[in-house]
C-alpha cells in the first residue's frame, strides 16, 4: 500500500492550477511513507495516534508562491504555510520518530511544508512559475484549523490518483491560547 500522512487545507486555484474540490479534497502531506505491506497499517496508524494525540490543534496560514529547488532551475511550483509552519514541522518529527521506532523506513530530507501547485515542464511553465513567484510571493491563500492528520493510501491506476483515508489522527492537546 502507497502510504503518506497529511492534513486538509482549503482549495487553491492559481490560473487553472487547481488544488482540491469535490471529488479530490486538498491535503498537505506531512509525511510521505511509500510502499507498507497491508499487515503493517494497523500498527502504524495505532503508533502515529499515540505520537500525535499531545499536540493541541493550531491554525494554518497558506500564503506565498515558491518555487523547488531555486528560480535559476525552478521544477515545482508550491504554495507555502504562513501560520502553522512550526506546529507542522513538530508533528512530523513526532512522526519519523515513531517510524523509526517501527522500522519503517523514511526520507531524511528536511521537512518543508508547502503545498504543490504544478510540476514544471517545459520554457512555458517555468515562465509562469518565475510570474506568480514575483506576483504572488505574498497572497494568501487560505486558512483552516487543524485538528486532525489522516493516514491516507494513494490508489494509483489508469485514471486520476485516488486517496483513501485509512486513520484519523486527532490532535488533543492543549495550547496556553486555547
Amino acid at each position: 500500500m502507497r502510504l503518506f500522512v497529511s492534513v486538509a487545507v482549503p482549495e487553491v486555484d492559481v490560473e487553472g492550477a487547481r488544488i482540491g474540490g469535490p471529488e479530490a479534497p486538498a491535503h498537505l502531506t506531512v509525511l510521505f511513507l511509500g510502499e507498507v505491506p497491508a499487515e503493517r497499517v494497523g500498527p502504524i496508524a495505532e503508533r502515529f495516534r499515540d505520537s500525535v494525540r499531545s499536540q493541541a490543534p493550531f491554525p494554518l496560514e497558506l500564503a506565498g508562491v515558491g518555487v523547488f529547488p531555486n528560480l535559476d532551475r525552478p521544477r515545482v511550483a508550491w504554495i507555502g504555510v504562513r501560520a502553522g509552519a512550526a506546529e507542522l514541522g513538530a508533528v512530523h518529527d513526532r512522526l519519523v520518530a515513531a517510524c523509526r521506532e517501527l522500522a519503517v523506513a523514511v526520507d531524511d530530507r528536511p521537512f518543508v511544508p508547502h503545498l504543490t501547485l504544478r510540476r514544471l515542464r517545459g520554457p512555458k511553465d517555468i515562465d509562469r512559475a518565475r510570474r506568480w513567484v514575483a506576483e504572488l510571493g505574498a497572497k494568501e491563500f487560505g486558512a483552516t484549523r487543524v485538528t486532525e492528520l489522516e493516514l491516507k493510501e494513494s490508489l494509483l491506476g489508469g485514471g486520476p490518483v485516488v486517496h483513501r483515508t485509512l486513520a484519523r489522527l486527532p490532535l488533543e492537546g492543549t495550547s496556553a491560547t486555547g
